[in-house]
């Protein structure tokens, strides 16, 4: 009988921990790319028909949160669609991050239908070494 260990890859569970989504209370669906380099992490929200200065961005307790809240319309004509791929409406996505961003300088750009948020990496913790006497 042989016993195998599952091992998920270095790279993704190196992500998961760095970058962590947190259930969402209010959702629709907003897809999100997380890309890397070497200065910085990117998430990258696909947001079509959204605008931008209805986006709010903050960081608190090691939590990122994105959300998106566009004043309700009075008056407003329903128009009719006749496919209806994507809608706008309001989000909530949060993600964990650890201390291995550099919250202090993160940036959110939005350009064609797409947030990216910037996040910055901070430079390593190095391990310390402490002398017994």
């Amino acid at each position: 009988m042989s016993i195998t260990t599952y091992r998920p890859s270095a790279r993704r569970s190196f992500v998961s921990n760095v970058i962590n989504a947190v259930e969402k209370s209010r959702q629709s669906f907003v897809p999100v790319n997380i890309k890397e380099d070497e200065a910085a992490f990117y998430l990258e929200l696909v947001v079509p028909g959204y605008k931008k200065e209805f986006f709010s961005i903050d960081v608190e307790n090691n939590r990122l949160n994105i959300n998106y809240k566009q004043p309700k319309e009075e008056n407003k004509v329903e128009e009719k669609f006749l496919v209806n791929a994507y809608q706008v409406s309001d989000f909530e996505k949060a993600f964990r991050i650890t201390d291995l961003i550099k919250v202090e300088a993160l940036e959110a750009k939005f350009d064609a239908g797409i947030l990216t948020v910037t996040l910055p990496k901070s430079e390593e913790k190095k391990p310390v070494k402490i002398e017994v006497r």
